[in-house]
């Protein structure tokens, strides 16, 4: 598997996934700039800026090993560490 930075070792996406089945759950009304997240894809991040956008919400999210991401609240199923 390969990401911006470079190629991610088996052992490591088994961790990501272990990890993100693990953490919380969070409903995207609590998602709030500053709050660690975790993406089943993307791994732990930082939101960075939560914007509304028709009734949902636009996230800026900087992921560790991905970098910035935008992804909308409704659909990035995202849980909290």
């Amino acid at each position: 598997l390969k990401n911006s930075v470079g190629i991610i070792s088996p052992d490591t996406w088994k961790q990501r996934t272990a990890f993100f089945s693990k953490a919380l759950e969070v409903d995207q009304d609590n998602l709030e700039v500053g709050l660690r997240v975790v993406h089943k894809k993307f791994g732990a991040g930082t939101i960075t800026s939560k914007v509304p956008n028709e009734g949902d919400f636009m996230l800026e999210i900087k992921f560790d090993d991905y970098g910035m991401k935008r992804l909308m609240a409704s659909f990035a199923k995202l849980k909290k560490i």
